[in-house]
């Protein structure tokens, strides 16, 4: 550093050192102070304590750097675990390493042969039934019991009406025309009703026919008398139905 030279006439503060810049130009002498000159060797001291701080301050700033740095991971893999070994699995026993065991033989039970059937000659056949076996039970009653009397066939003008039959054409069969004739086939009983009356020939027309029936119901007739007593008979009554 530059020593500086004060003048005691002069009542003035000292100026600030001189910096590393180069030396001013040294004016005239007057009156007052002036500076020295330079020294070479406080010079050096100088550049020598800048450079010493420099370095100073650079390591200051790696290490703040170093210290901010974030610090590595470390990353270590881990080993997967190791399985226990499996107990060995028994394996059954092949059909060879099974001991044998003896068979007996069991003797078989002997079977007598049949004799071979012998053939039977031919028999004659039987004759013939003269009346053929009943098919049913039925029929077999019928053959058993008796039978009853069958109605006598007499002629229609063996019948005396007590009550002869209404012949009359009905309304519609007048208007349509309808006439004709209408066998009835009339079963009379003991008592000379009609109990069971069928149509044998017809007039061609319905209402005819149905007429004739209806009228021969409310019919009645004098019993029939054979050796004393009544009996039923059957006959044939024609009904004639004509237009005025």
């Amino acid at each position: 550093m530059s020593a500086l030279v004060l003048n005691p006439s002069l009542n003035t503060p000292p100026c600030a050192p001189p910096s590393a810049s180069p030396p001013a130009p040294r004016l005239p002498r007057s009156g007052g102070w002036q500076p020295a000159g330079p020294r070479p060797a406080a010079a050096a001291l100088a550049l020598g304590l800048h450079l010493l701080a420099g370095l100073a301050l650079l390591q200051a700033g790696r290490m703040v750097a170093t210290q901010l740095l974030p610090k590595p991971v470390q990353i270590s893999l881990l080993e997967a675990p190791q399985r226990p070994p499996e107990p060995p699995q028994s394996r059954p026993a092949s059909p060879q390493a099974l001991p044998l065991q003896p068979v007996l033989a069991v003797p078989l039970p002997e079977f007598e042969t049949a004799p071979s059937p012998r053939v039977a000659p031919a028999l004659a056949a039987p004759a013939p039934v003269a009346a053929a076996a009943p098919h049913s039970v039925e029929a077999a009653v019928a053959q058993i019991a008796p039978q009853p009397p069958q109605p006598k066939t007499v002629p229609a003008s063996a019948l005396r009406y007590r009550t002869e039959p209404a012949i009359e054409v009905p309304l519609l069969s007048r208007r349509a025309g309808e006439h004709g004739r209408v066998a009835l086939r009339v079963v009379f009983d003991t008592q000379g009703r009609p109990h069971n009356i069928q149509l044998q020939q017809s007039s061609g027309f319905t209402r005819l026919d149905a007429q004739a029936v209806e009228a021969m119901r409310m019919a009645r007739i004098a019993p029939i008398v054979e050796d004393g007593r009544p009996i039923e008979v059957m006959a044939v009554a024609w009904l004639e139905y004509e237009l005025d």
